[in-house]
């Protein structure tokens, strides 16, 4: 069952059965579109499915005023699982287990890829510290180490201004947090390689690592072969740390569909377990408010997570 009923859930956040995000949120993103002259061409929205972003300007731009909201909901709808699709996936997330501590406590070591506009570090710590403050979750000590990286540099410039912006909030809700950023090609599997190597040179004493993959069924989906060699890296790198892949994508055809290449490319490596039935990633379809548009939309989000087993586990394989 959900780590929180439907019914729990902060007004601000969930009513009427439609996702709300974070005011928060709401108003770093506003900040952030009238700095760069986006405020505008955000409110009216754009009919054109295929945008998927990319290392140049205009096509960044594009992607934030018209799909940045969507990736939020995207990720807060797998966090507050309303409708209870996700199984132990958000509690996972939530809570300490057995054998590693997660978001409730410690030191996390996440590593954001593709980041682009940071759309999945900033949800996932927004939302936090929003169920910290309302009281849902404890405020008990906690340090997040972020590396961000993504193609465009241009995003990432995004992903600095918001967390920027979300810093001081997160520090009233007890969340020590820092965010590194890098250009990173995935098709280059020495650039992952030295990734890694900056990764967790940043947060030595982290006692978690996450890896956090959302949106790449877009554009990934024609690059799957050539970005193969950099996951099977990074899923070697995290091997023999406490650590946590969790992969998210819109629950469309394609999406699920690139969920499920994906497994067969990750489920050779048996240090990982996966959580969710093996017919298929667990999805949702929902409802959510955009504010600045002022209106309904409909979302939908898939994921798939592996988890590296203890080592007494594998010892017993």
């Amino acid at each position: 069952m959900p780590l929180f009923a439907s019914e729990s859930l902060p007004p601000d956040l969930w009513r009427g059965g439609r996702l709300h995000l974070p005011r928060t949120l709401n108003r770093m993103y506003a900040s952030r579109l009238e700095t760069l002259g986006l405020l505008e061409v955000a409110r009216l929205g754009s009919e054109r499915r295929e945008i998927f972003g990319g290392p140049g300007l205009a096509e960044t731009h594009e992607h934030f005023a018209q799909r940045f909201p969507n990736s939020l909901a995207r990720v807060l709808c797998l966090l507050l699982d309303p409708d209870g699709r996700f199984a132990a996936i958000p509690r996972d997330l939530f809570l300490t287990l057995a054998s590693h501590l997660t978001l409730a406590s410690h030191h996390l070591a996440l590593l954001d890829i593709p980041c682009g506009s940071g759309a999945g570090g900033i949800a996932l710590l927004g939302l936090l510290a929003e169920l910290r403050v309302s009281g849902r979750l404890p405020m008990l000590p906690l340090t997040v180490s972020i590396f961000g990286a993504d193609v465009s540099p241009h995003a990432l410039a995004n992903y600095r201004d918001l967390f920027a912006e979300l810093n001081p909030v997160l520090d009233a809700s007890a969340i020590s947090a820092s965010l590194i950023t890098r250009t990173w090609d995935a098709t280059r599997v020495e650039q992952t390689n030295q990734l890694c190597d900056d990764w967790f040179a940043s947060a030595p004493w982290a006692n978690e690592h996450l890896v956090l993959v959302t949106n790449l069924s877009g554009a990934g989906r024609y690059l799957l072969d050539s970005i193969r060699p950099s996951l099977d890296h990074i899923c070697a790198r995290i091997s023999n740390h406490h650590s946590t892949l969790v992969w998210i994508e819109p629950a469309s055809r394609s999406g699920v569909s690139f969920l499920n290449r994906i497994a067969g490319l990750l489920n050779p490596f048996r240090w990982f377990r996966s959580a969710g039935p093996d017919s298929g990633p667990p999805n949702c379809n929902f409802l959510w408010w955009h504010e600045l548009q002022s209106r309904e939309l409909s979302g939908s989000v898939a994921v798939r997570q592996y988890t590296r087993q203890r080592w007494d586990e594998h010892a017993r394989q």
